[in-house]
């Protein structure tokens, strides 16, 4: 029983890292999602991670999740209103359906099929 648990932990770990590692390229990039300019930056290699939060920017992320860089494609997003990405005109755009659409639509514009978050 335990070969087997060690066989399937091992096939699905690299499966994720193999046939989800994503080449993308590396840099600050800002795109036009939901009407707002989202700021984010891609550092590393192999399957991508989304990290973020609706109430701080990125740069705490960038410098304390360095060491995931090598072994994830870390994708680094301002939120809405946070960092250098755009604020929203109406405070009902700062919800948690407008993240969800934030994120769903950055995993979307960088041809993604899944994340790690």
């Amino acid at each position: 029983m335990r070969f087997k648990y060690n066989a399937l932990l091992f096939f699905n770990t690299f499966f994720i890292i193999f046939t989800h590692a994503q080449h993308l390229k590396n840099g600050n990039f800002i795109e036009k999602i939901d009407g707002i300019s989202i700021n984010y930056t891609i550092k590393g290699n192999g399957p991508v991670m989304f990290v973020g939060h609706p109430n701080s920017g990125k740069i705490g992320y960038e410098l304390t999740l360095q060491p995931l860089e090598k072994q994830f494609t870390m994708v680094y997003y301002d939120s809405r209103g946070t960092g250098k990405s755009a604020a929203p005109t109406k405070i009902e755009d700062y919800s948690l359906e407008k993240s969800v659409v934030e994120i769903e639509e950055l995993r979307k514009k960088l041809n993604i099929d899944k994340i790690w978050f």
